[in-house]
């Protein structure tokens, strides 16, 4: 890197076939930097390099371009040291972005993406045990949606949370369970000639799991189980089923929610 401050305000491209990106530092000043360097320097930018492939604007940083530029000069030959003051600055910001980038990684791609889609329980109380709160949210209602787990002596993150809390959680997810299946037995969905109402119930149900899909709910298998009988009681009350679902959806939702505020 040339010993002058490698700053320009015209540059625009970020990303090229050569392999660079732009800096843009908190008083608009652009560093045209090299891809192959400060990514293995700097675990943030691996990362948002190996994300986003190709970025389309400068990465716009919240330190001035003295503070960018001087920890440039520590990855990038420069023939003049920049002072040591500047470098604790430099090593300052660096740290700052380190732990940004672990704390963003642990919340956005550990807890939401890697444990809580297959253990919302521990999910949440990794959340919990870090203090994020969007996270104990989103982890409670998938835990929520899913049955509940009697057996929590084997999850190791469970041992950051006191006894009172889990229970107070179990108690919510039994609680609002029992609410769900109030809902669906206010359905009439019972055929008087054949005893379908226990399966629009269990598809019903269903909805519960996950009150946001619709492929959950498959009204063809259905529909081609009462022509094959050729029940019209048995298909005014699927039809009936098809048209309270979206009401019993919103119901669910609601209970979602209540469950999730008391948690909060």
């Amino acid at each position: 890197m040339d010993p002058s401050p490698p700053a320009t305000n015209t540059q625009n491209t970020v990303i090229t076939p050569h392999g660079v990106f732009v800096l843009r530092s908190g008083d608009g000043i652009d560093f045209t930097v090299d891809a192959t360097i400060l990514p293995r320097a700097l675990e943030l930018f691996r990362h948002l390099l190996v994300v986003s492939g190709t970025l389309k604007k400068p990465l716009e940083m919240e330190e001035s371009a003295k503070t960018i530029d001087t920890m440039l000069r520590l990855f990038y030959p420069a023939d003049s040291p920049p002072p040591l003051l500047d470098v604790q600055q430099a090593v300052d910001f660096m740290r700052m972005m380190e732990k940004f980038f672990i704390k963003s990684y642990l919340t956005d791609q550990f807890i939401d993406i890697c444990l809580a889609r297959c253990h919302p329980l521990r999910a949440w109380a990794v959340a919990v045990r870090f203090g994020r709160a969007d996270n104990q949210k989103s982890s409670a209602k998938l835990y929520f949606m899913m049955n509940l787990e009697e057996n929590v002596s084997g999850f190791p993150e469970l041992g950051y949370i006191s006894a009172e809390r889990l229970a107070s959680l179990q108690e919510v997810h039994v609680f609002a369970r029992a609410k769900a299946r109030h809902v669906f037995a206010r359905m009439p969905w019972t055929c008087p000639v054949h005893a379908y109402g226990l399966w629009h119930s269990q598809r019903m149900g269903l909805i519960y799991e996950n009150p946001f899909d619709n492929s959950k709910y498959s009204e063809d298998a259905l529909g081609i189980l009462i022509a094959t009988v050729n029940c019209h009681g048995c298909f005014d009350h699927f039809r009936q089923t098809v048209n309270d679902r979206h009401q019993v959806r919103e119901w669910v939702y609601q209970i979602l929610q209540d469950a999730i505020t008391l948690v909060s």
